[in-house]
């Protein structure tokens, strides 16, 4: 048996991901894991309302700040001894960069091994959207320099986020091990029943923020007759309802919707688009190629990986031309999206299937324990 505790991005709680619909697709990984004699801890920063979710999470130990503390008090606790007196964990793993420095701390008071894994790098998306120079940029880019070297593994999620961090630290290089995001396939796949909807329909799932490039998207669909519906909140839903409106563009948004939901959704759109200016790599995406969806991204590094141009989806530039020729070339061609839905639905069965990370979670269990995994 061999424990392991996952500490959640700082000041992320369990509820948080419940109200994001995430719960059910980020705890699949831990639940495989357990059938597999891995004894799991959540540490998280939420409160009382966190432990109303533990019948979401058989098996899992939930460790959470139900006395209210503030955060630094709280975290003070954790790198204490009472919270492992009976369940200390032989490996630690941080769910993200951002946190990590919690996670090693408490590592270090009680001798377990550290992962600190990243489905990011928090100073590289800091730096597109803040600028390099930025004080949040400069914030996560120190937690990376002084957690990442200190760390037993440093996993990522794609051979690019590996060359970015060997970049900065090529000391980096041999702790390094690449772990993709993976999708639950058996949920996430073609359905046989869709709604029978009029016209072309798009579908985007992800955070309306800048990075995402919906303004563009927005200005590529504008003369064209299609439906767009949008999954997701954030920042800019008031800007992007009101462009919408004033250019009357048919676009439905759906706010928040429960991982489980969200296959009906792909399924009932002719494309799902994801015109990003940059990614780690992203989840939604897989998850549409997963479920036969013709797909078209945006040519940058997190989806180069995901995305063969032409054979699993199409890359595109991220200008509202470039985007609206990938959608204006799908539109036209029907048997192309089929063909490279059936492509892109073998690609994520070969290399992002939940039982295939779960092998290389386990691989590297063993090799960081130095003993068998059962």
């Amino acid at each position: 048996m061999i424990n392991l505790a996952l500490f959640f991005t700082r000041g992320v709680s369990l509820q948080a991901w419940a109200n994001g619909g995430m719960l059910d697709r980020e705890i699949a990984l831990y639940q495989k894991l357990q059938t597999r004699g891995i004894k799991v801890t959540f540490v998280t920063y939420g409160g009382r309302d966190d432990l109303k979710l533990t019948p979401k999470i058989p098996g899992i130990r939930l460790i959470c700040n139900q006395s209210g503390w503030d955060e630094s008090r709280y975290i003070k606790w954790l790198a204490s001894e009472w919270p492992w007196l009976f369940n200390r964990p032989h490996i630690i793993k941080s769910n993200q960069f951002l946190g990590s420095e919690v996670a090693l701390a408490v590592s270090k008071k009680i001798g377990a091994r550290f992962i600190a894994r990243g489905g990011n790098i928090p100073s590289y998306q800091m730096s597109m959207q803040e600028g390099a120079d930025s004080e949040i940029a400069q914030m996560a880019l120190k937690v990376e320099r002084e957690v990442l070297p200190q760390a037993n593994r440093v996993v990522v999620a794609t051979r690019a986020m590996a060359e970015l961090l060997v970049e900065k630290d090529p000391l980096l290089s041999e702790k390094i091990t690449i772990i993709p995001n993976y999708v639950i396939t058996d949920i996430f796949k073609p359905l046989s029943t869709k709604l029978q909807t009029k016209g072309f329909r798009l579908c985007f799932i992800g955070r309306l923020e800048k990075q995402k490039n919906l303004m563009a998207l927005f200005e590529a669909i504008r003369d064209l007759d299609v439906e767009l519906d949008i999954a997701g909140e954030g920042s800019l839903r008031d800007h992007l309802e009101k462009y919408a409106r004033e250019n009357d563009l048919r676009v439905n948004f759906l706010g928040n919707i429960p991982s489980l939901r969200l296959p009906e959704l792909i399924n009932n759109a002719n494309i799902y688009i994801q015109p990003s200016i940059y990614e780690g790599h992203p989840k939604t995406l897989i998850e549409a190629m997963a479920c036969g969806a013709a797909v078209i991204a945006g040519d940058t590094p997190g989806m180069r990986e995901i995305v063969i141009h032409g054979q699993t989806g199409l890359l595109c530039g991220t200008t509202p031309e470039r985007i609206r020729s990938a959608i204006v070339e799908l539109m036209a061609d029907p048997k192309l999206c089929q063909k490279m839905g059936q492509a892109a639905r073998q690609f994520v069965l070969d290399h992002y299937s939940l039982d295939k990370v779960t092998e290389m979670e386990l691989s590297l269990y063993k090799e960081i324990r130095g003993r068998e995994v059962v």
